[in-house]
């Protein structure tokens, strides 16, 4: 594997005027097993150009194994990004606590 970065300014901007929101919601409907999320979510990494923001609409589940301890996790995320094709990612997680 081969990585290069070659910035073409090394010092970072003395500021810049990024935002971004979003909202969610869940709700389980199996109580305390099977919980369903949506969400939508936008990020603007400078607000002074126009056209530049990433939006991300998400529509996942938690399977609860043993309360957060043990959980399977699952979402499917649409993301549309400026001048790229609009992608659809799956992803799935487990999570274990000791």
């Amino acid at each position: 594997m081969r990585v290069r970065f070659e910035p073409n300014n090394a010092r970072p901007a003395a500021s810049f005027d990024a935002g971004g929101d979003y909202v969610q919601a869940t709700c389980y409907v199996i109580p305390k097993r099977l919980q369903l999320l949506l969400k939508t979510e936008s990020f603007d990494p400078s607000r002074s150009v126009d056209g530049d923001d990433t939006r991300t609409h998400t529509a996942g589940a938690n399977w609860y194994f043993k309360a957060h301890s043990l959980k399977l996790m699952a979402d499917y995320l649409r993301v549309d990004a400026p001048r790229r094709p609009t992608q659809d990612k799956v992803l799935a997680r487990i999570q274990v606590q000791f």
